[in-house]
């Protein structure tokens, strides 16, 4: 077990090749234990809560390494590349989305990527790698616009006139540069409930070999494959 004197809430977990097991979620304890030499080694000053990501070695028994993030941000997906190197999903503390991935021994941050788009974590955002890196995201939103880049089949960088908690999907390429981002009204909106009266849900899966499958649920079990370009 690791921990401080605060609340932990771990929120997900990925395995490298090896076996090492990497986990990611929010804390509130300002003596979270770190390692020397981490990326954040220090509690936020002012901060009520930070992200913590922690790598364990193939027993459990050891830290690879454990760092923590910025002021009142949380973490809530994350992804280990074929280098072992960590990718996180997270929210800032505006809720805006974030990338960010540490080198393989945590000392430092390969790329910080900021969407800039507020997301309405309900359901929790998503995210995805592909073998070569390439992450796909998924969460909803209020905001009227996402990233400005080309947009998936027919659907649009604006949110529909009248729509309220649109879905939207966002694509990286392995440095963390936007490829590819786009609403995706066709699976109704969070406000929207199945026949079942279930809220909207949804997995995320990237096939290595195309690296552009999705597979969306939301009671009715919709699935959609976007072709690779």
């Amino acid at each position: 077990t690791f921990g401080g004197s605060g609340l932990e809430a771990p929120q997900d977990a990925a395995l490298d090749a090896a076996g090492n097991l990497f986990i990611t979620g929010r804390t509130s304890s300002s003596d979270f234990p770190t390692t020397p030499n981490a990326a954040v080694s220090v509690f936020p000053a002012q901060a009520g809560a930070t992200s913590f990501t922690v790598g364990l070695n193939t027993t459990g028994t050891a830290f690879l390494y454990s760092t923590l993030g910025a002021a009142n941000e949380s973490a809530w997906h994350i992804a280990v590349d074929s280098a072992s190197e960590a990718q996180i999903l997270g929210t800032d503390a505006n809720n805006n989305l974030f990338v960010r991935r540490y080198r393989a021994d945590g000392t430092g941050i390969v790329f910080e990527s900021f969407l800039h788009v507020s997301t309405m974590q309900t359901p929790i955002p998503q995210m995805a790698m592909d073998s070569g890196g390439a992450a796909t995201i998924i969460s909803s939103t209020n905001s009227i616009a996402i990233p400005a880049v080309q947009p998936v089949a027919s659907c649009g960088l604006t949110m529909p006139a009248g729509a309220r908690g649109e879905i939207f999907l966002v694509r990286l390429d392995n440095t963390g540069e936007v490829v590819e981002s786009s609403f995706l009204p066709e699976f109704g909106r969070v406000s929207d409930t199945s026949v079942f009266g279930i809220p909207p849900q949804w997995t995320l899966i990237v096939t290595p070999s195309l690296g552009r499958e999705l597979v969306s649920g939301n009671g009715t079990m919709d699935l959609v494959t976007l072709a690779p370009q």
